[in-house]
């Protein structure tokens, strides 16, 4: 993957081609001088090192099951068949073999590449040009992965695309996009089958569903049973007939369901009666139970148990400034070079796991998460005994400890935990305000003026000004109050991912 830059600037000019030693300009100068293809390997170890055709697959086969044992083998007999073969100084012949181990590490042969690559351009057009259906359709792929499911989501936002919950009158088995909208697949609800989704389809053939009881009345009562309808109501499934809030739907279940059974119940009396057919007037719809709304914790909760993730907001939305400010991990994208070294992550606690060491001491294991990624928080049994009441599924916290990270996976062996507001009072410096000349209103700049320079302000404001030839950094002397009040008026005004706290690293 390193060489591909160097691969399009050599294509266009930008880098001049060149060649460690002239035999290897036959092979490689249909690709601009880049080792592309497994292929390339085996003929430049034959030309360079007198390797046999069986003697060159097996470097490719090496190289395809990435066994370093086996291509520490094939560097010493390269080097030596490079010096026999082609006079090749050991300095040079070891650069040629780094080079060919260094495209090991992501090389395939020329028919695979010649799939993926036209799979690549045919993915890339669809996104281009049908991006909502493009990511439904991914999404209806990776419906049981729920961290590629959110990051999807989250490309959809940044294409302008909506994702709307699961939806009775709009929703199919599947992820369906319509124009800039993806509505999400009522077969991925847990409880939710697909033989449900298509009685529900068929049921609404004849019209729109206009209630919470007209649902009940027309879906076939054979597929709907209580558990379907939780499921559903969870799911925020019912939400597009604005007929009452999800508690009330969720405590009229079984109201419901009676409702629908008596309404098909005296249609299908009705229809063998003496004189067949016949139309009979519906019972009146029972009313909803007043009961109050869910919060939004309790009703994000709910959701998330029959969706495996948020859709409709997210429990951490309101601490989304503190999660960018306060984090020195990535947890997108895990950085190896942050093993061994000091660093800080703000989360919501997901899951605790705890057990007794070797001294029955409680130690955990804590599942952070943020909003499309986690990693596990280590608690020895000293720090766990320190923390322990702020140690709660939910809590949002700020952890600092010692990284460990394996490929994608991340550990902290934490050493401090702090709240959100303990965490400003520490690391806080000041502000970063990101600013578009072409949008910010003169006024916006004025009334952000009169707010500087008072007596309680101690911390710095930095701008970062958007430019043609790319992004510009100001530092300046004003100084502002560090505050809820502030941080509240810096996102309402220039917009929340404007904004950031700067922070001691």
């Amino acid at each position: 993957m390193d060489n591909i830059p160097e691969f399009i600037e050599r294509k266009q000019g930008r880098k001049p081609i060149t060649y460690l030693h002239p035999l290897m300009e036959p092979i490689l100068e249909r690709t601009y001088g880049v080792i592309v293809y497994q292929e390339q390997v085996m003929q430049l170890v034959q030309s360079l090192a007198g390797f046999t055709l069986a003697q060159s697959d097996v470097m490719r086969r090496a190289m395809g099951k990435k066994d370093e044992k086996s291509m520490a083998e094939q560097r010493s007999k390269f080097i030596d068949g490079a010096k026999s073969s082609a006079g090749i100084e050991k300095e040079l012949a070891t650069e040629i073999f780094d080079l060919i181990q260094k495209f090991a590490s992501y090389g395939f042969n020329k028919s695979h590449s010649a799939a993926y690559a036209y799979l690549a351009f045919q993915t890339a057009w669809l996104k281009a040009h049908y991006p909502a259906e493009f990511l439904a359709a991914n999404m209806t792929a990776e419906l049981n992965d729920q961290a590629k499911i959110v990051a999807l989501i989250d490309e959809a936002k940044r294409y302008g695309i909506t994702v709307q919950p699961p939806d009775v009158n709009r929703s199919m088995a599947t992820f369906i996009a319509e124009g800039r909208t993806i509505y999400f697949g009522m077969a991925g609800i847990k409880g939710v089958g697909v033989g449900a989704v298509e009685a529900i389809v068929q049921a609404r053939s004849d019209g729109a569903f206009t209630s919470y009881y007209d649902f009940a009345a027309r879906v076939e009562k054979k597929v709907l049973n209580r558990r379907l309808m939780e499921s559903l109501v969870c799911a925020g499934a019912f939400d597009c007939l604005g007929h009452g809030h999800r508690a009330q739907l969720f405590e009229a279940i079984d109201t419901s369901l009676h409702y629908g059974s008596q309404v098909q119940d005296d249609a299908l009396s009705s229809s063998g009666g003496l004189f067949g057919s016949e139309d009979i007037e519906r019972p009146k719809e029972p009313a909803l139970p007043r009961t109050a709304e869910w919060p939004d914790g309790e009703r994000l909760r709910r959701e998330r148990e029959v969706l495996s993730f948020y859709i409709s907001g997210h429990p951490l939305q309101e601490h989304t400034l503190a999660v960018n400010s306060f984090s020195t991990i990535n947890l997108s994208r895990p950085d190896p070079e942050m093993s061994g070294k000091p660093g800080r992550v703000c989360g919501m606690i997901g899951e605790i796991r705890t057990r007794l060491d070797r001294r029955e001491n409680t130690i955990a294991f804590v599942k952070l998460e943020q909003f499309h990624s986690s990693m596990e928080l280590i608690f020895w049994s000293d720090k766990y005994k320190q923390f322990a009441e702020q140690i709660k599924v939910g809590a949002v916290i700020v952890a600092a400890g010692k990284c460990e990270v394996s490929g994608e996976a991340i550990k902290l062996t934490v050493d401090d935990v702090l709240s959100i507001e303990q965490a400003e009072k520490r690391f806080a410096r000041g502000y970063v305000v990101r600013i578009d000349p072409e949008k910010v209103q003169p006024q916006q700049l004025e009334d952000l003026k009169s707010r500087c320079n008072t007596s309680d302000a101690t911390h710095a404001l930095t701008f970062i000004v958007a430019h043609p030839e790319g992004n510009r950094q100001y530092s300046t002397m004003t100084r502002v109050a560090s505050s809820a009040t502030m941080t509240k008026y810096l996102c309402e005004t220039f917009g929340e991912s404007n904004v950031l706290i700067d922070t001691e690293r």
